[in-house]
């Protein structure tokens, strides 16, 4: 019997497939060469394998992840006005911090925004 190239090539790919769904997947990391090199003294440390090292601390970051509770937002009391200044934008730290410290060059800019 003559396959052609097609199905054979799909033959071997559903068979890889099925290969690393049974025996778990090959992935490549870009680990930071000092975290590499931590990672490498724990496993041979703890006399297990890189893998299951990896696998151990990512199970734990993740688990970490869905154990903590989701914060309430954060109310802000205002005093003595209507809330925020015309132009005052609370996710801009750089923009906040120019009113709160301004620096000697734009000073009376700002002074005279307030």
């Amino acid at each position: 019997m003559v396959r052609d190239c097609g199905s054979l090539h799909e033959r071997y790919l559903t068979d890889l497939w099925v290969l690393d769904m049974l025996f778990g997947m090959r992935t490549t990391l870009q680990l930071d060469d000092a975290l590499m090199q931590d990672a490498k003294r724990a496993a041979l440390e703890s006399g297990r394998t890189l893998t299951a090292v990896v696998e151990d601390a990512l199970r734990q970051a993740l688990s970490r992840r869905r154990e903590s509770p989701s914060r309430q937002p954060v109310k802000f009391t205002t005093f003595g006005g209507n809330g925020l200044l015309p132009g005052v934008d609370l996710d801009d730290s750089a923009g906040l911090l120019d009113r709160m410290e301004p620096n000697p060059n734009n000073e009376k800019e700002l002074d005279t925004e307030r």
